[in-house]
C-alpha cells in the first residue's frame, strides 16, 4: 500500500535529496508532497491524511518569510491537539546536533530526530526503516479495517418519517441511550446498544438513506458499512404487496415480507424484433443471507401461530389504524409473515395495470419496493469480510393508488418485531453449532 508522506522544508536542495532518495528507493509505493512553509503544512495536515510528516524545525510561516522554530513548534501543536488529520509518525530532520535543536520540540513525545547531513548517509538507513515499519502499520491498519466488524448490526431505513423514527423509537435501547452517529456522513444515523427479545445486548446503527430510489440506497449503505464495519446488515420499513394468494391466502396490508431473494422489475433490456419490442431480463438475482433465511423459516415452522399472533397484537395497540377505516380488521386479524421474492426498482408504482405486468414477468414476486436490491447489491461489493444481510418489511399498501398512510409507521414497526425474533434465533443457532 501507498504511504503518504509530507515533507516539510524550505530549502530546495535539502529537499531534492530527501525526495529523491525516498523515491529511489520505493518509487510507487512512497508518494511525497512538499510544504514549504507553516501555512501550506497546515492546511495540508487539516484536509489530508499521511502516514508520516518528515519536518525541518526552522520553517517560515509563510512562503518567502523568515524561519524560526516557532513554526514548526506550531504545526506540532495542530498534531498533538487533534487539529487535524492525525499522521502516523513524524519525524523532525534536522541539520542541527540534538542539543542545539530549539527546547520547545522537547516537549513532543512522539517526534523522533533524525540528522541529516549532505556528507554521512546514515539518515537515509534510519528513515528507510521507519517507512518500512509504517508500510506494515498501514497493511495491518488495513487489515484489521476491513477484516474485522465494529458493530454487530447495521439496521437501514429509507425515509424518515415513517420508517426511522418509528424504528428508533421502538428500539429497546440498553443503558443511556443512542447517540448520533458522527463520522460526518452526510446522513441521519443513531449508535448504541439494543436489546434482543432474549436479552443479550448488540451494538447497534440504525441509519436512513433520507430518499427513495436504488442509487441513494446504494450510496448510503456502501458508505455506511465502510465507517460502521457492522457483522450483519438488515432492511427495514414499508413495502407494497402484490396482490397474489400464497398458500391459502392473498398477501394483504400489514403481512410482513422476509425478501429471501430480489429481483429488479425495471432492470430490463429492450430490443426490437419483428413482432415489436421485447424484454428481457438484465440484472441478476440477488439474495438474502442463506443462514439467517433459515433462520426465519425455522422460526416460522416452530412457532408460526406465536409469531403471527405477536404482530397482529402489535397493529391492535396501533390506534391510528383507524385511519384505515373498515381495513383496519383486515390488519388485526388477518395479518401474515411470509417468506418469497420481492421485486426492487427506483419508479413507485401506484397502478393495477403495472402491477399485474409485474405479476406476469416475475410470477414468484410477492412485494415491491424501492430499495432492497441496491441493499444486497451494496453488501456483495464490500471489501473485505462480508456483513450477513436480509430485508424485512411491512405491506402498507398493495401497489395501487390507495397507499396507506395510516398503516407506514405501525407496518414499519411491525417489520422491526419480526426481524428481532429472527435475528434472536439465527444467533442462538450459531451459537450452538459454535
Amino acid at each position: 500500500m501507498a504511504l503518504r508522506i509530507l515533507i516539510v522544508e524550505d530549502e530546495d536542495i535539502k529537499f531534492e535529496r530527501i525526495n529523491a532518495f525516498l523515491n529511489e528507493e520505493e518509487s510507487n509505493a512512497w508518494r511525497c508532497i512538499r510544504a514549504t512553509d507553516y501555512s501550506s503544512a497546515s492546511r495540508l495536515i487539516e484536509t489530508e491524511r499521511f502516514d508520516l510528516v518528515i519536518l525541518d524545525f526552522f520553517i517560515p510561516a509563510f512562503s518567502g518569510g523568515k524561519v524560526d522554530a516557532g513554526n514548526a513548534s506550531a504545526l506540532l501543536n495542530i498534531i498533538e491537539n487533534d487539529g487535524c488529520y492525525c499522521p502516523t509518525h513524524v519525524v523532525g530532520l534536522s541539520q542541527y546536533e540534538q542539543d542545539e535543536l530549539p527546547n520547545e520540540t522537547d516537549r513532543f513525545g512522539y517526534l523522533q530526530t533524525i540528522r541529516f547531513s549532505y556528507s554521512d548517509e546514515y539518515w537515509k538507513k534510519k528513515l528507510y526503516n521507519i517507512c518500512k515499519f509504517l508500510e506494515k502499520v498501514s497493511k495491518s491498519s488495513y487489515a484489521h479495517r476491513h477484516f474485522s466488524f465494529d458493530y454487530d448490526v447495521l439496521i437501514v431505513t429509507a425515509r424518515e418519517e415513517n420508517e426511522y423514527n418509528p424504528i428508533v423509537g421502538a428500539l429497546h435501547w440498553s443503558g443511556g441511550g443512542h447517540n448520533h452517529l458522527q463520522h460526518g456522513a452526510p446522513y441521519k444515523g443513531c449508535v448504541g446498544d439494543i436489546v434482543l427479545p432474549s436479552g443479550q445486548d448488540v451494538r447497534a446503527a440504525v441509519v436512513c438513506v433520507g430518499e427513495v430510489g436504488l442509487s441513494a440506497a446504494a450510496s448510503v449503505v456502501a458508505s455506511a458499512i465502510s465507517l460502521l464495519r457492522p457483522k450483519h446488515v438488515v432492511m427495514l420499513g414499508m413495502c407494497a404487496g402484490l396482490r397474489r394468494t400464497i398458500g391459502s391466502s392473498l398477501v394483504g396490508l400489514g403481512d410482513v415480507i422476509i425478501s429471501s431473494e430480489c429481483e429488479l422489475w425495471d432492470g430490463l433490456r429492450y430490443t426490437d424484433s419483428d413482432d415489436g419490442t421485447v424484454s428481457e431480463p438484465k440484472s441478476p438475482m440477488r439474495f438474502g443471507d442463506e443462514n439467517i433465511v433459515t433462520a426465519a423459516r425455522g422460526l416460522l415452522e416452530g412457532s408460526e401461530r406465536v409469531v403471527k399472533d405477536g404482530l397482529r397484537d402489535h397493529y391492535r395497540t396501533c390506534s391510528h389504524l383507524k385511519g384505515l377505516g373498515t381495513l383496519s380488521s383486515e390488519v388485526t386479524e388477518s395479518a401474515e409473515v411470509r417468506i418469497g421474492l420481492n421485486v426492487s426498482g427506483s419508479s413507485l408504482v401506484a397502478s393495477n395495470l403495472k402491477q399485474k405486468e409485474i405479476i406476469d414477468r416475475i410470477p414468484r414476486a410477492i412485494s415491491l419496493e424501492m430499495e432492497i436490491y441496491a441493499v444486497y447489491r451494496a453488501v456483495f461489493a464490500t471489501v473485505g469480510n462480508k456483513p450477513t444481510v436480509i430485508a424485512v418489511k411491512g405491506v402498507t399498501d398493495l401497489a395501487d393508488k390507495e397507499k396507506g398512510k395510516a398503516l407506514q409507521a405501525s407496518a414499519s414497526v411491525g417489520s422491526l418485531k419480526i426481524w428481532l425474533k429472527i435475528f434472536d434465533r439465527y444467533l442462538e443457532v450459531t451459537r450452538r453449532i459454535s
